[in-house]
């Protein structure tokens, strides 16, 4: 089978109390680090395809926002 590199970019809204809005967008980007395959073998049989390793090329938070009504 044929080898793939596929960028993917996905965004989150994390909810975090922090003393501020600079601590809070640093734990995000520093603590949230979990790529996995989520896939089963029967996906994988099925589908044809196998997720091989993963690799965070960036991880920058891009908005910080206070919420008023928590």
């Amino acid at each position: 089978m044929p080898v793939y590199n596929v960028t993917l970019v996905r965004s989150y809204v994390v909810q975090v109390k922090a003393r501020n809005k600079y601590t809070a967008k640093r734990a995000v980007e520093f603590f949230l680090n979990d790529p996995k395959d989520a896939s089963e073998a029967r996906d994988r049989k099925q589908r044809g395809f196998k997720i091989g390793e993963m690799e965070m090329v960036e991880n920058d938070a891009i908005e910080v926002v206070e919420q008023s009504d928590v």
